[in-house]
């Protein structure tokens, strides 16, 4: 029951699925971070449908971008990118680590995070543009270093990816980027303890690891990449390689700009983990 509990506690916080609102409380709190990447599979999933219904109905190439960009916005009630501005404002502060984590805080929204919003909506909006453009091939697309220089390039399967398999690894993105950023509310330091991810993280007064969840969240990462790098190494490589650069980069930030780790900065993780792997995916499916 308490398994079923933390399903539901994560899902009606990271998703708009109709499900009750439980009282953030008890066990099933200290489960619930558990269930924050299935948030990614239900967005994955979603935006693969999508890619589906652009390949069967014949709809304009700009019009079926602009769905695909939504539907994370609509499926989530876009809290991520919720925590990516207030990121944004607290890091545009040069001064103390306290007035970032105040500014973060703060509701209102600052002229910063909104001109950074226009920037990452019209990369993330170009490169699934992108990969759209290119679906309309389904030749199989090589790639490989010697060709860039004019050699001849080697029969190596792993270097060899279809616009459809880039697309499926890129919709596993989606959970992959959820892992992680539910890896580091569980094992992060916290700065500020007030807030609902230290509540999420399952941590208790002494503040030690919620080892059991972290557990379980390590099969989930293994389970996702596993699964990206089986439907095409090269494409699930660079994707994998990609988040894992900016999680280093996200902890080092949290720990210097900010002292610690704050739950809007998993927002900001999460959006920059979607935006790099969209742009890396644009990038494969344009040099292939």
């Amino acid at each position: 029951m308490n398994i079923l509990k933390a399903l539901c506690i994560a899902l009606s916080t990271y998703t708009n699925l109709p499900l009750p609102k439980l009282k953030l409380e008890g066990k099933p709190m200290k489960y619930a971070v558990i269930f924050f990447p299935f948030a990614g599979l239900l967005v994955g999933g979603a935006e693969y449908l999508v890619y589906l219904l652009f390949k069967y109905v014949d709809l304009p190439v700009f019009a079926m971008t602009v769905l695909i960009s939504v539907v994370p916005i609509l499926l989530t009630r876009g809290i991520h990118l919720n925590g990516y501005m207030h990121s944004l404002d607290a890091l545009s502060f040069g001064g103390k680590q306290e007035k970032r984590l105040e500014i973060m805080r703060d509701l209102h929204v600052g002229a910063y995070s909104v001109i950074r919003m226009f920037v990452y909506v019209g990369l993330f909006l170009a490169s699934v543009y992108m990969l759209l453009f290119y679906s309309y091939d389904n030749s199989l697309l090589t790639y490989s270093p010697d060709e860039l220089f004019g050699g001849a390039a080697p029969d190596n399967s792993l270097n060899q990816y279809t616009i459809k398999q880039l697309v499926t690894v890129w919709c596993l993105g989606f959970m992959l980027a959820r892992v992680m950023s539910a890896i580091s509310t569980v094992t992060f330091y916290f700065k500020d303890k007030s807030g609902l991810a230290y509540h999420f993280s399952g941590r208790g007064e002494d503040g030690k690891i919620n080892k059991t969840a972290l557990g379980f969240l390590l099969v989930e990462l293994v389970i996702t990449i596993a699964a990206m790098l089986s439907v095409n190494f090269m494409a699930g490589g660079v994707l994998i390689g990609i988040t894992a650069l900016t999680f280093v980069f996200y902890r080092f930030y949290s720990l210097n700009k900010f002292g610690g780790f704050a739950g809007d900065l998993a927002g900001w993780f999460v959006c920059l983990s979607e935006l790099f792997m969209t742009l890396a995916a644009a990038v494969l499916a344009i040099i292939a």
